[in-house]
């Protein structure tokens, strides 16, 4: 689903037009990134939680040239999904 068609079916539940919904949408993700970006996660209830994660730096080799590269140490942000959302997937899916 694209962010068009996501904002447009929020915007239709909420009854809020598609531009408040993309404001809502952009409040939302600028949130995620600075709490992720400070060092907290960020728990969605029924949904999820996103958390930063440290990557050590590590050495790796250039397939093409042979040289040993090191690579610094990279922040990236996980996603561990709510079991209560992973079951309405499983019971989608078998429902059809």
């Amino acid at each position: 689903m694209d962010n068009k068609t996501f904002l447009g079916k929020v915007s239709k539940l909420t009854g809020r037009t598609v531009a408040e919904t993309g404001q809502l949408s952009d409040a939302l993700m600028t949130v995620l990134a600075d709490c992720v970006t400070a060092g907290r996660e960020v728990v969605l209830p029924g949904v999820g939680r996103f958390y930063p994660v440290l990557e050590e730096e590590t050495v790796v080799v250039d397939r093409t040239t042979g040289k040993r590269l090191l690579l610094p140490p990279e922040a990236i942000v996980r996603f561990e999904c709510a079991p209560s959302l992973v079951n309405k997937l499983k019971e989608a899916r078998h429902n059809g």
